[in-house]
């Protein structure tokens, strides 16, 4: 008796081997994820800290006195953001610990 087939032992034996290659490949998938936010959050604070320098150095576009600020946001999804607000020297902690 000559039959072409597959028994279901050999099925289940194949199905279990592409199982264990595709979880070993699965496995470092959420690490290089991590990694990959970490390196994306690290360059928006690195282009928000030029961008924050540029604009302390040159002055911003409406010529008014600025002061910058990061604001990290730790919720479910991490958020940073650039702040811009004015800055009034007279009534500064700067200027009251210098007088």
């Amino acid at each position: 008796m000559n039959r072409a087939g597959f028994t279901l032992l050999e099925l289940m034996i194949a199905m279990s081997i592409v199982f264990l290659v595709s979880m070993s490949l699965y496995a470092p998938y959420g690490h290089y994820q991590n990694k990959a936010h970490l390196k994306l959050g690290a360059k928006q604070i690195q282009q928000f800290l030029a961008q924050a320098r540029n604009s302390a150095v040159y002055g911003s576009a409406s010529g008014s006195n600025l002061s910058f600020g990061l604001y990290v946001d730790t919720g479910l999804e991490t958020k940073i953001s650039l702040l811009s607000y004015p800055f009034d020297v007279e009534n500064s902690n700067i200027s009251r610990l210098l007088s």
